[in-house]
């Protein structure tokens, strides 16, 4: 939990009634979503974790690939 109340989410698992039900019973809004790498197992999760919680920001490591492309190591060409 933050300083400022809300849940930071480091590489979420799936998000089963039981999962979320653990993370309702700190009863603090998830506030931040952390992918931390690339690997499969980590990914797989994520667009069903923040559907769950539409209001989280998603904070994503360089260097993520998948179907649709990738995001790069450097977010300077985004900006």
């Amino acid at each position: 939990q933050m300083e400022t109340g809300g849940l930071w989410v480091h590489s979420p698992q799936w998000p089963t009634g039981e999962f979320c039900a653990l993370l309702d019973d700190l009863n603090a809004p998830v506030d931040h979503i952390v992918l931390p790498c690339n690997a499969f197992e980590h990914k797989a999760p994520m667009q069903a974790f923040c559907k769950k919680y539409p209001k989280a920001k998603v904070w994503v490591s360089p260097g993520q690939f998948g179907p649709l492309g990738s995001c790069g190591t450097s977010l300077q060409d985004k900006i």
